[in-house]
C-alpha cells in the first residue's frame, strides 16, 4: 500500500509542484469516511491550511461545507485522484455519520 500512496503523491507532486503533499493517519477523519478508506490517507497544503492539519478532502473548505477543488488551488484531475485513494467525504457526512461510523 505505501508504494500505491508514494506514487500517488509523485503523480500529485507533478500536476501540483507548488503545493505540498504528505500523509495523515485516518483517526481524525474515520467519521467522513467510507468503509474501505485506507488508514493513512495523503494529505496537501496551501497558504491556508498546513500538512499536519490533515486537509485530505479537496472538495470540503476546513469548516466542513462543499467546495470545488479551486478553493484550495486543485485541479480536477489531483481532487479526483485524493478521492479515489482516502474516500473520505467530510462535506457528505456533516453528522459525522460515515459509513465507517454506522458499522461499528
Amino acid at each position: 500500500m505505501a508504494a500505491t500512496r508514494s506514487n500517488l503523491i509523485a503523480d500529485l507532486q507533478q500536476l501540483h509542484p507548488e503545493l505540498q503533499w504528505g500523509e495523515y493517519p485516518l483517526g481524525d477523519y474515520d467519521q467522513y469516511a467510507e468503509i474501505g478508506a485506507p488508514d493513512i490517507l495523503v494529505c496537501f497544503s496551501n497558504e491556508e491550511g498546513e500538512l499536519d492539519e490533515g486537509l485530505v478532502d479537496p472538495y470540503s473548505t476546513m469548516m466542513g461545507e462543499h467546495c470545488d477543488p479551486s478553493h484550495w488551488g486543485l485541479s480536477e484531475r489531483a481532487a479526483q485522484l485524493i478521492q479515489a485513494h482516502n474516500k473520505v467525504f467530510v462535506a457528505k457526512y456533516p453528522g459525522c455519520d460515515g459509513p465507517r461510523q454506522r458499522e461499528s
